[in-house]
């Protein structure tokens, strides 16, 4: 039985991966613009409100921080199939 093995172009997903790195930044950019133009106004806010926000905010904080190293991870598993993928026999 004969196997053919199409060829795969993994530029595409380098690409992606770098917008989505760009998109990390950009969010992160975001975040700090947000927490410029709302916070000065918390003090109006009522305390439940003001704790919702707060609390949203750790949990948007915490999850942008973990971006880069999700599209690092990405990045070298992508890395792992490019390169087994060009091995013989794979």
């Amino acid at each position: 039985m004969t196997v053919s093995r199409q060829r795969f172009d993994f530029t595409l997903a380098d690409l992606v991966l770098d917008r989505m790195g760009s998109i990390t930044g950009g969010i992160g950019d975001l975040l700090a613009d947000l927490e410029s133009t709302v916070e000065p106004g918390l003090a109006g806010w009522t305390d439940e409100a003001r704790e919702r926000y707060l609390q949203a905010k750790r949990d948007w904080v915490k999850a942008a921080e973990r971006m880069p190293d999700c599209v690092d991870r990405a990045r070298e598993a992508f890395g792992e199939l490019a390169r087994g993928y060009d091995e013989p026999g794979a």
